[in-house]
């Protein structure tokens, strides 16, 4: 990949395509990415700690946890589009990093074959149930994670991000999470839920509550909104939209940590 960007960060670096608008151009001009989640998740980041990050992506959140977990901690990212993979790579070696184990393949309840919608000017993709694989633009393995995740001593934080695809790839992993029961940072956008997931946002946030009674929405002016139900985080959905004029297009990041 000749258009691989190197952009240092705080002690380690990630890489980019020159053309990634969506994310890998933001980074690279030094505006904060995604600054209302950061400092939560930073909180949840312990020395010797195990990080799980379903959709990576170009690696952010991912080598930003395996930086801080350090050599005795362990961060598995779960990216199924290659050109990222190839990122990922790149930046693992580039760091050095030994705790950083990459399983290329889209994250589900089932294994099989989906269909992805890549775009040419973003390192983002969407994975889409049920959709006709025969007129698909690309496609990702699947499998379930928690073969993946059975011999794990620990898990401390899930971040999850797939574009609507959540309820899926952690139903894949119910075991690992009764078992260890992390916290979950989760994006919550309920157009992509009925889009690609095939599953109504209520669904997918009684799931999320069922692994915590409270739900913090992670404000994007740095507030931290606990809801006890679907229909107050629903609300603040609306609101939010209804505020800044997104008609819908706006997704809310959740972080679900049991008490």
């Amino acid at each position: 990949m000749t258009d691989a960007v190197p952009i240092a960060l705080d002690g380690y670096v990630v890489y980019a395509r020159a053309d990634d608008v969506g994310i890998g151009q933001v980074i690279a001009a030094g505006i904060d990415y995604e600054p209302h989640v950061v400092p939560a998740f930073l909180e949840h980041l312990r020395e010797g700690g195990c990080v799980l990050d379903i959709g990576a992506n170009i690696g952010y959140f991912a080598m930003l946890a395996a930086h801080r977990v350090g050599p005795a901690g362990r961060v598995i990212a779960v990216e199924p589009v290659d050109k990222n993979v190839q990122l990922l790579c790149r930046a693992i070696v580039h760091n050095g990093f030994t705790n950083v184990e990459i399983l290329p393949f889209a994250a589900s309840d089932q294994p099989g074959i989906l269909a992805v919608e890549t775009h040419a000017l973003t390192s983002n993709a969407e994975m889409h149930s049920g959709a006709a694989r025969d007129q698909a633009g690309g496609f990702a393995i699947a499998k379930p994670l928690d073969p993946w995740l059975a011999s794990l001593a620990r898990l401390d934080v899930v971040k999850i991000d797939v574009e609507g695809f959540e309820p899926l790839a952690l139903r894949g992993m119910d075991a690992a999470l009764r078992r260890h029961r992390p916290a979950i940072f989760s994006e919550f956008h309920p157009q992509a839920l009925r889009r690609n997931g095939r599953v109504e946002p209520e669904a997918y946030l009684a799931r999320l509550f069922e692994h915590s009674p409270v739900l913090q929405v992670l404000g994007r002016d740095g507030s931290r909104r606990r809801w006890r139900s679907a229909d107050e985080v629903m609300h603040d959905w609306q609101q939010s939209n209804e505020a800044v004029g997104m008609d819908g297009l706006m997704h809310l990041d959740l972080l679900s940590q049991p008490e």
